[in-house]
């Protein structure tokens, strides 16, 4: 039973993101087929990955313990590249050992990732969605949110509001059926699948980064499928993000409930960020999801502009989940490109960080 069950969620998943591509017959080696074009050959890159402590200025916080609420520090890295297409990644995710990550120009990150050794990354590549000169460049290829989903990838896009399926990182992108039953109307340009992770039964969660509802929450949607012959559907959600936060990427834990990354910028505050979670029988059609922020990173500690979140296995058998955290650069030379990897111990939390 535990098998069938699995096989059906399985199945799920691929009716409701890529059922038309393959009832199609379609095929990402297929050239002649109606998809949305092919990024370009992978180019093996050097990067360089320098470690930064938990806090620049240790006198101010616990450096010692290295906590930040239900986070312990465990490692991180300033990467850098001189590939001119390297940075404005604004999501991750972490499995097998690799590491993908896509940005705001479109491109594609792929590395082996060792996060215990003092070289943490190998045969790390970039594939880069289009030319540099390439017209509209950013509009048509500005990817925010990543899933990894039954024999490819989903990944959400901005500018143009949409959900594609990619086979392989660079591949074909076709258009979703989930993306296609969620209505976008009045969210800007910049303001699109943010965040998006996969629940139980085949269901898709989605944030947005902008778009707000009548009462003033932002803007979620469930997607599903009643049956799998039915055509999917789009739910909408309100989600109360802390004050000045917005989501920028999420996660699903194995107990079902979901954790959002969310981040803030203001040119008095600078740049903080906060680590949420939200319970998963909360999640429904409808319901408008308030969370409990696990952790806040804020100046002195290591933090730039957050926008992924991958969770990662724990060290021994046993032990707490990890959680990797990634900035996006903006390809901006005052802001750096930081993966952060921390243990998530609730715990051990202490009561002042648990709070909105």
């Amino acid at each position: 039973m535990i098998v069938f069950t699995r096989l059906n969620a399985a199945i799920a998943v691929m009716l409701l993101l890529v059922g038309p591509v393959y009832a199609a017959g379609m095929s990402r080696q297929d050239s002649s087929a109606p998809a949305e074009g092919r990024a370009m050959d992978p180019v093996a890159i050097n990067l360089q990955a320098e470690p930064v402590p938990f806090a620049e200025d240790a006198k101010t916080v616990d450096a010692e313990t290295g906590r930040t609420g239900a986070l312990v520090y465990e490692r991180g890295w300033a990467l850098t590249s001189d590939h001119e297409d390297f940075g404005g990644w604004s999501d991750v995710r972490i499995s097998g050992g690799r590491l993908t990550a896509v940005g705001d120009s479109g491109s594609w990150l792929t590395a082996a990732f060792h996060p215990t050794r003092q070289q943490p990354f190998s045969d790390v590549r970039l594939i880069p969605a289009a030319p540099a000169d390439a017209p509209n460049r950013k509009r048509r290829f500005d990817m925010e949110s990543l899933v990894r989903v039954p024999l490819g990838w989903l990944v959400g896009v901005e500018q143009d509001h949409t959900i594609r399926f990619v086979a392989a990182p660079g591949g074909w992108r076709w258009p979703a059926p989930a993306g296609q039953a969620i209505d976008w109307t009045g969210i800007a340009p910049n303001g699109g699948a943010e965040a998006m992770t996969m629940l139980s039964g085949g269901r898709l969660l989605v944030f947005s980064e902008r778009g707000r509802d009548v009462s003033g929450a932002l803007k979620a949607w469930l997607v599903q499928r009643d049956r799998p012959a039915d055509p999917p559907r789009a739910a909408t959600l309100g989600f109360e993000p802390p004050q000045n936060y917005v989501p920028t990427s999420a996660a699903t834990l194995p107990d079902g409930d979901v954790l959002v990354l969310l981040r803030h910028f203001s040119p008095v505050d600078g740049v903080s960020a906060k680590l949420l979670r939200l319970a998963g029988d909360s999640i429904k059609a409808g319901a408008r999801l308030k969370g409990r922020v696990l952790a806040t990173l804020a100046p002195p500690m290591s933090v730039d502009n957050m926008e992924g979140l991958a969770l990662l296995p724990p060290l021994e058998k046993g032990g707490p989940l990890r959680v990797a955290l990634l900035s996006d650069d903006n390809f901006n030379a005052f802001q750096r490109t930081l993966l952060l990897i921390y243990r998530l111990d609730e715990g051990g939390a202490t009561g002042g960080d648990q709070g909105d």
